[in-house]
């Protein structure tokens, strides 16, 4: 049994460890919202995390921002993936999704979005290459390249 106070410090902890940018994917995100790419957050974060990331001003810059917590879905479930392209009214291959984990790349892939498991900024960089996305997507610069887990 955890007391009140240890529920509020363990939710404090949560969004402190979910709130380490990568501060290279989030300068990409942005100058990709700002290049008229409908650019979007699909997370499994619960409420309490969703609830402060929704506030963040980098954040609202995107187009669209799916919180599985408020939908009670979640990834890899295939209908969250069909949510974010209603959402998004894009043409599910028109959406690249890029996430750290395979199960939820290869559960988008199966709906039709293009799907990168992403590792750091490097190995982005050289899938974007492979796939001739460099000559459309703003640059993305791999200054930094400390992990941090999707959200």
């Amino acid at each position: 049994m955890l007391t009140d106070e240890q529920i509020r410090m363990l939710i404090a902890n949560d969004i402190k460890m979910w709130s380490s940018l990568n501060q290279p994917m989030v300068d990409w995100a942005t100058a990709i919202s700002r290049s008229d790419f409908k650019t979007g957050i699909l997370s499994n974060i619960p409420f309490e995390i969703a609830d402060v990331f929704k506030e963040i001003d980098w954040v609202k810059g995107f187009t669209h921002n799916t919180w599985s917590c408020y939908l009670r879905l979640a990834k890899p479930d295939p209908a969250i993936y069909h949510h974010v392209v209603d959402a998004l009214q894009v043409r599910p291959e028109e959406v690249l999704f890029l996430d750290d984990r395979q199960e939820n790349v290869l559960s988008a892939e199966a709906v039709g979005l293009q799907g990168i498991l992403f590792r750091d900024v490097h190995q982005l960089q050289d899938e974007l290459k492979v796939r001739g996305l460099t000559e459309i997507l703003p640059p993305l610069k791999a200054e930094h390249t400390v992990f941090t887990p999707a959200l």
